[in-house]
């Protein structure tokens, strides 16, 4: 598999943890080293969260920095962290990436905003606002239902202006020619990690894909 060389080499399952609740909806955080300590069982490569499977979009800020927090320090070191810092704001993402960080985690990862149709440019004007906020690793997420995803001309130019964009993870079927064009594009500087949980996972492994973001459910299917 072609991935980036860096310490921190993302490779294999990458589960997206769910959110725990308390019968009253407030957040089971006792809950949380249970899960962190599945995954680390398991032997996953890291874990990620708030994201769509944590049902972020359900949860106040403050629940979802607890959330974080939980998990780094259940984590212990352990499996790394992958902080969610989501917001259809540049500025307000790049504000929950930093605080993230201060909260210890391994790598930022950013959803791009989707609700409208952006031009490239948009998007490269706030994906650069959220990783030029950290000097973290960060993965950008795309996930674009309506539409085609990024490009690997637009993932090359993403690359080239931020060192530390070091993985995407792609959501769409039949990707495995674009991974590979996106590899080869950037010399395999960007790991692409495959979603749609892990529906299309034997086509992007041949393509080159460093990994999976499923839901906690398929963690140990190694």
């Amino acid at each position: 598999m072609s991935h980036p060389s860096s310490p921190l080499a993302i490779e294999g399952i990458v589960p997206v943890l769910p959110a725990p609740f308390n019968p009253d909806e407030t957040l089971d955080l006792d809950s949380v080293p249970k899960l962190i300590q599945f995954c680390v069982d398991t032997g996953v490569s890291a874990v990620c969260l708030p994201a769509y499977s944590t049902e972020f979009y359900k949860l106040s800020i403050d629940e979802r920095y607890a959330l974080v927090q939980a998990a780094v320090e259940a984590s212990s070191g352990r499996i790394p962290v992958i902080g969610q810092s989501n917001h259809v704001s540049a500025k307000l993402a790049a504000e929950i990436a930093v605080k993230n960080a201060e909260l210890g985690v391994s790598v930022i990862s950013i959803a791009m905003p989707r609700l409208f149709a952006l031009p490239d440019d948009d998007h490269f004007a706030f994906l650069s606002e959220v990783i030029g906020a950290t000097s973290l690793p960060v993965l950008v997420q795309d996930f674009n239902p309506g539409g085609p995803t990024v490009s690997p001309a637009f993932v090359k130019r993403l690359h080239d202006a931020h060192q530390n964009f070091r993985y995407l993870k792609l959501e769409e079927p039949l990707m495995g020619p674009k991974v590979e064009a996106i590899l080869e594009a950037t010399q395999g500087a960007v790991g692409v990690l495959e979603d749609w949980g892990g529906m299309f996972l034997l086509e992007g492994v041949s393509a080159g894909c460093c990994g999976a973001m499923p839901g906690l459910g398929l963690a140990d299917l190694q």
